[in-house]
């Protein structure tokens, strides 16, 4: 509907936001919509601003992992990640929160394709620097969502670092992140 020239003329730019869950859709979609290639194509940028997003679809099997010689300042590195184990945690690599096990409409693109058209998005990933959110073991999933880190502003960071790591300096051309000091997970 947006990439209809004729309805929509003056149209330059389209931002598509979320926060919560709405960040979680805003992040996968993406990584797997495909109205960036349309909108593309009719000349029409769009940007993606996923915020105080709980948790990420991560783009490999790599996760972070805390270094045993370092668990106070768990300085997070490009070189913080490795492959993971499934049998560790089956739900790890599996959609929503990798790409494995896939929904229907996330196969239509091979997943380097995936891979490579998420590298090009303009996205700002917007965290506050206190949200915490943590995970109850009672949580389904709790296995993945701790693999993404302990809290909403931890896992921010880290899939921003897990994007360097696949990227190198791309990733920060293309895409931010910023933990906004003074902010929970309530805004």
């Amino acid at each position: 509907l947006l990439a209809r020239p004729k309805r929509f003329p003056d149209l330059q730019k389209v931002v598509m936001a979320g926060t919560a869950a709405g960040g979680e859709f805003v992040q996968r979609y993406a990584a797997l919509g495909v109205a960036p290639a349309v909108l593309a194509d009719e000349g029409i940028e769009i940007r993606f601003v996923p915020a105080q997003t709980r948790s990420f679809m991560y783009l490999d099997n790599q996760r972070f992992v805390q270094r045993r010689d370092d668990p106070v300042s768990a300085k997070i590195t490009t070189d913080s990640f490795a492959p993971t184990k499934a049998e560790t945690c089956k739900p790890m690599n599996a959609y929503p929160y990798g790409l494995d096990d896939m929904m229907p409409y996330g196969r239509k693109n091979a997943v380097n394709e995936v891979r490579l058209n998420y590298s090009g998005r303009r996205i700002i990933y917007l965290a506050g620097a206190g949200a915490s959110l943590p995970i109850h073991e009672t949580t389904p999933d709790a296995c993945a969502l701790s693999a993404q880190g302990s809290s909403v502003a931890k896992r921010n960071e880290i899939f921003f670092a897990s994007l360097k790591r696949l990227y190198g300096d791309e990733a920060e051309r293309m895409q931010r992140l910023y933990l906004v000091q003074g902010i929970n997970e309530d805004g």
